[in-house]
């Protein structure tokens, strides 16, 4: 293999792992937010928690915006958040709330990625 060849392979999979580890942070900041919304929440404040809270999107939240809708989506099939449409501002939004499946599923994630980060800690500590 040509080395510009290898060095191709070695950004792909660079932008591979690290889009992966973006799009589980993501799903875990979704649930937490929306867990912890005092009421209903809409996609718009989704995307706007999301862009403060992952620095990757601070500069261009709109690069998300699918991302979110998807799995949001996903998230509704599932049966970890409901959905409800609302007139708000004259415009009809999608409202989020986190169902008891999702409350599960967000506790069950929270705790794996703990013990998983301090195992991995201990991986490159050597």
């Amino acid at each position: 293999m040509s080395e510009t060849r290898a060095k191709g392979a070695d950004e792909g999979m660079k932008y591979y792992m690290t889009k992966d580890m973006y799009h589980l942070i993501m799903k875990l900041v979704i649930l937490g937010k929306i867990k912890k919304a005092s009421s209903n929440i809409y996609a718009y404040e989704l995307i706007d928690h999301v862009a403060r809270h992952i620095p990757k999107y601070r500069k261009d939240k709109m690069a998300i915006k699918n991302d979110i809708y998807n799995t949001l989506s996903k998230f509704e099939r599932l049966g970890y958040v409901n959905q409800q449409k609302k007139l708000s501002g004259g415009k009809i939004k999608n409202f989020y709330t986190l169902t008891g499946k999702g409350e599960k599923a967000l506790a069950e994630s929270k705790k794996i990625l703990k013990d998983a980060m301090k195992n991995v800690a201990k991986q490159l500590e050597g």
